[in-house]
């Protein structure tokens, strides 16, 4: 999608140059979470997450990998359920966004069981218990690998029901690159693949479900590789020995002047 730079104006981006094998910057933009969090970070997940598993390609690439534990490993002998390396970033108090549009340019990962997610959650999580604090996700792929899913979760619409689109496409979203944004406005959020609309939420259908809209406020961005859990019911392929996500970029837009990048 070409944007219109008398609308768009670009204000933040993460292109992941460098040579082959380079961390992303975690002095100044990204956290990695490490560990399977609690209960498998909420969703039963069968990953265990390191700082090590996401590194640029060397082709303006950041590829986060999902590999398979040896049996002998002391995490997988520690927890059974845990099955693969993988990693999650997040730039919780180093960058935040109050709307605007937030894209980013990605190949899905292949394989039964792999859950990519590109999603935010609110800066007041550390103050408020999720999902009262909101979580926006841009995009995840579950067991329908052709299907995107497109949500909102906050308080009275979360986990398995909330404000949500499933659209399927065309394409095998693993062989190519597509583009998936938001654009972000006070009220709204709508949902992008490319150049085509495939969701919009708005405060009137929080109020439909007797409930608030939370989505005006700062938040700050995440993007993992999960293996299995519970968005992925149909379970990981026992053949499946890696699997890997590929972000080109992610880049932050005001649009007609509305939106900010908040640097902690």
């Amino acid at each position: 999608m070409t944007l219109d730079t008398a609308r768009y104006e670009l204000q933040w981006s993460q292109e992941f140059d460098g040579p082959v094998g380079t961390s992303p910057d975690t002095q100044s933009t990204w956290t990695f979470e490490i560990g399977t969090g609690s209960d498998g970070w909420g969703n039963q997940e069968h990953e265990y997450y390191t700082d090590s598993n996401a590194r640029f390609d060397g082709e303006s690439n950041l590829v986060i990998t999902a590999q398979r534990l040896s049996s002998d490993d002391p995490i997988a002998q520690a927890d059974p359920r845990v099955e693969f390396y993988s990693s999650r970033l997040h730039t919780n108090k180093k960058v935040g966004f109050k709307f605007g549009r937030i894209e980013a340019r990605i190949k899905m990962p292949k394989g039964d069981g792999t859950w990519p997610a590109f999603w935010m959650l609110g800066e007041k999580i550390g103050e408020i218990v999720w999902p009262d604090c909101g979580e926006i996700d841009i995009v995840e792929v579950g067991d329908i690998k052709n299907e995107l899913v497109a949500s909102l979760h906050g308080p009275g619409y979360c986990g398995a029901d909330p404000l949500t689109n499933r659209v399927e496409v065309a394409d095998d979203l693993n062989d190519v690159f597509h583009t998936y944004a938001i654009e972000w406005l006070p009220g709204s959020i709508e949902w992008f693949c490319d150049d085509t609309s495939i969701s919009k939420k708005t405060s009137a259908d929080a109020a439909a479900v007797n409930s608030d809209w939370v989505f005006d406020q700062p938040y700050f961005i995440l993007i993992n590789l999960a293996m299995g859990g519970v968005f992925v019911p149909g379970g990981i392929d026992p053949e499946l020995q890696q699997a890997e996500f590929t972000i080109d970029y992610i880049r932050h837009y005001a649009i007609d002047g509305t939106g900010e990048v908040i640097h902690h």
